[in-house]
């Protein structure tokens, strides 16, 4: 795939996603994450780094004018993590496209 990020865009019509979940802690996954992002779009940065120093660029405007926003999950097992990742690579987490 080319261009991730035009790819998945296309299955919204380029509307972008209202939630987005990163497992992995990697600064490219974050930053097309943030692509990603529709109008109030989530990103769920699921994933916690293990380097204190961590960062990554992120469209500051898109949270001003877009409301897009970040939520970390945290305080759970890796039981958590495992089911999580399970139900989404199932399918259990629907999709809604309009």
């Amino acid at each position: 795939m080319s261009d991730p990020v035009q790819t998945l865009r296309a299955l919204t019509d380029d509307a972008g996603f209202d939630d987005v979940f990163v497992y992995a802690a990697v600064p490219s996954v974050v930053e097309m994450a943030d692509e990603l992002l529709a109008e109030d779009g989530c990103l769920n940065f699921f994933a916690g780094p293990t380097d204190k120093n961590f960062k990554v660029p992120f469209n500051f405007y898109n949270v001003h004018y877009n409301s897009t926003h970040v939520v970390g999950t945290s305080g759970g097992s890796t039981d958590d993590m495992k089911e999580a990742i399970a139900l989404s690579a199932t399918g259990s987490c629907s999709r809604r496209l309009w």
